[in-house]
């Protein structure tokens, strides 16, 4: 038998979803687990004790009071929840513990490789397709995260061939650019589809994972102070209006790779930053220095992405 796992207590609050502070009040005020302590002096949990508080945060969420439920142990914890009619996690969820998650993509698998989603774990994370579907953890795992920074025709082919070998529902694809069509066949096919860049929260919410508790920042190192930023630039004026953008949106283009329709989606995204970074709160003259700067360079990635959306049009006979 394997020996039985250590946990810091940030590894913890990840993968139980609860925050470092609730953490150490729990422990604290109602001995809901009793962490050990290393010899830097650290807090250390074992796997027992990551079961017990992914289960009180999870009775918690529907109600319980921590205080009245803390002092119980696993089985009676266990029996509490099954006893809820309509939950969120199930009770193999839970009895098995965090679930197990399996990431492919340039991006993605980097970021949950070492901080895996909170409720969960990460039992493979790889850039590398053939090496992700070849691996022995790809059939062990309760969800799918599979990132495509450009949707093939054959990506829901793939897509199914994986599903299959999981034999699992919760499935969610991130994709950067695809055509609608092979969008709607993921969706048809019951596959939960994000577009990039796609918040880590709203990941987890559709593989049906518990809220996760906000990381603690880490202190930041002193640093060399930068060059000042430029903030004297002219913003450029726009040169499509909302509306000719919405008729370009709506347009059926000759090119099958529908870059018109995904060059809209650029200037509308640049054009709504543009607008956020010259109204953001500044709390001092840095703040608005640097809320100066992102504006000016916003609006003038804008300017060329709206250039390109009058040459796409063009050559595809679109007036706008």
């Amino acid at each position: 038998m394997s020996q039985t796992e250590d946990f810091t207590i940030g590894t913890v609050s990840r993968l139980t979803g609860i925050s470092q502070h609730t953490l150490r009040v729990w422990e604290r005020r109602y001995s809901a687990v009793e962490s050990r302590r290393s010899e830097s002096g650290r807090r250390l949990y074992s796997d027992q004790d990551v079961e017990k508080l992914t289960l009180l945060k999870a009775l918690v969420d529907r109600g319980d009071r921590i205080g009245k439920i803390a002092g119980e142990d696993i089985e009676s914890l266990r029996a509490r929840l099954t006893s809820y009619e309509d939950h969120s996690l199930t009770t193999r969820q839970v009895a098995a513990g965090p679930a197990k998650i399996a990431v492919f993509g340039p991006t993605l698998a980097e970021t949950l490789r070492d901080s895996p989603l909170p409720g969960s774990r990460t039992v493979l994370a790889e850039t590398d397709f053939e090496r992700f579907h070849t691996d022995a953890a790809l059939g062990t795992a309760d969800a799918l995260i599979l990132e495509f920074p450009l949707l093939e025709p054959g990506t829901p082919d793939t897509v199914a061939r994986l599903r299959r070998s999981t034999k699992t529902d919760r499935l969610v694809v991130v994709y950067g650019f695809g055509r609608s069509a092979d969008v709607e066949h993921l969706v048809n096919s019951g596959v939960r589809v994000l577009r990039a860049p796609a918040e880590l929260h709203a990941i987890a919410a559709l593989i049906d994972l518990p809220a996760g508790g906000k990381e603690e920042p880490a202190a930041s190192e002193s640093t060399q102070p930068s060059e000042p930023l430029v903030t004297d630039m002219e913003v450029p004026p726009r040169k499509l209006s909302p509306q000719a953008l919405q008729r370009l949106a709506r347009v059926t283009t000759t090119v099958e790779c529908e870059c018109p329709h995904h060059l809209v989606d650029l200037v509308r995204n640049l054009t709504a930053f543009e607008i956020y970074s010259g109204q953001c709160r500044n709390r001092n003259e840095k703040d608005a220095a640097l809320h100066a700067y992102l504006h000016i360079v916003t609006a003038r990635a804008r300017a060329l992405m709206e250039e390109a959306c009058i040459r796409a049009a063009e050559a595809d006979g679109i007036e706008i």
